[in-house]
């Protein structure tokens, strides 16, 4: 895991490098920066919601933090961490995207699937407790 780290660390260097000597206009530039930027992102996995939000807090623009945030938020619903989806979907919409689609259907969808679990604890609890009645 770390080597890979390394290796797009590297590459993402590469790219800058290159963008910086190439004879390309500003904007060839500025879009490889991008790019390298983007794929720097892709390789910090946050492990919480505070955690990905202090690293977007860090990053220039509203789109660079908006991507990092929503690609955090939809990796975080795939691994069932709803109560982080839902804080992270939050925070873009109050403070990035007031308007953002994305992040109003993954807040959407994590608080649909945290109602569901609730209604199957209570589901459960309330079996326990009838077959405990005599």
């Amino acid at each position: 895991m770390r080597s890979s780290s390394y290796l797009m660390t590297a590459l993402v260097m590469i790219i800058i490098i290159a963008a910086g000597c190439s004879k390309s206009t500003t904007q060839d530039k500025k879009q490889v920066a991008q790019e390298a930027l983007t794929m720097n992102m892709q390789q910090k996995v946050a492990k919480t919601a505070d955690e990905a939000i202090k690293f977007a807090k860090t990053l220039e623009g509203v789109q660079p933090k908006k991507d990092y945030l929503l690609t955090q938020a939809q990796s975080m619903y795939d691994s069932k961490e709803l109560e982080e989806v839902v804080e992270i979907a939050k925070y873009v919409l109050e403070y990035v995207d007031s308007d953002g689609a994305k992040a109003k259907q993954l807040l959407e969808k994590a608080t649909q699937d945290l109602e569901a679990l609730a209604r199957g604890g209570i589901d459960q609890a309330a079996k326990k407790i009838e077959g405990l009645k005599l």
